[in-house]
């Protein structure tokens, strides 16, 4: 019982096609996961205020402004945070039916190029792929290996669980997870430790993943 985006209350299809219209509505609000939708709302809310603080229609967006508010709320987010700030203010737009015409726009690049610029933004350090050929080179490190009962519980640990996230994951968001995360998680009925030639071994069970390119390297 919820309304429609204004975009299509406004169109044919919310009286032709209402169950139409609704499911098209899950696809255009509901492409992003739900807290994506939150921080949106939260941008888009600033970004109201501050308009209605200078009597300024928000949509569609003027481009002097939005660089004007990219000004005001880098005073009190990081600079690392505007992107997903304008990023919720072109969702609005093109939910409220009008079209985003400031991507490229030259006044905007040279405003967020001056507060990158003024406010700085954290260095990040470069990453390095964890794969079979790094794994081959750090586990050599550890002290006893490839002994287990020579090596520290907490070295084993590591060990059990770098092999484990590597080989049957490849992504870290399926292995190092936070609760409200969208992908399939390990969970403990995931792993168990099996007699495989009479050794236990550590076996997980990972459902087969959609890219298998990886499979054979």
């Amino acid at each position: 019982a919820r309304n429609l985006a204004p975009v299509l209350e406004q169109h044919a299809i919310a009286n032709r096609d209402p169950v139409l219209a609704f499911l098209l509505d899950e696809a255009l609000t509901g492409h992003v996961v739900a807290s994506t939708r939150s921080t949106y709302a939260s941008a888009t809310k600033r970004w109201v205020r501050f308009c209605e603080e200078r009597s300024v229609q928000p949509f569609p967006a003027d481009p002097v402004w939005i660089c004007a508010w990219v000004i005001d709320v880098t005073s009190s987010i990081k600079v690392s945070s505007l992107r997903m700030y304008l990023a919720g203010v072109k969702y609005t737009q093109i939910l409220r039916g009008f079209e985003w015409a400031l991507s490229g726009n030259e006044l905007l690049r040279r405003t967020i190029r001056y507060v990158r610029r003024v406010h700085g933004e954290p260095q990040k350090a470069a990453k390095l792929p964890v794969t079979y050929a790094v794994l081959r080179t750090i586990l050599p490190l550890l002290p006893g290996w490839p002994r287990c009962d020579m090596m520290s519980h907490d070295d084993r640990l590591f060990a059990v669980a770098s092999i484990i996230g590597v080989a049957g994951f490849l992504r870290g968001g399926e292995f190092l997870t936070q609760p409200r995360s969208s992908r399939e998680v390990l969970s403990g009925a995931t792993v168990a430790i099996e007699l495989v030639n009479g050794a236990p071994v550590v076996v997980v069970y990972v459902p087969r993943p959609k890219n298998q390119w990886w499979e054979s390297a």
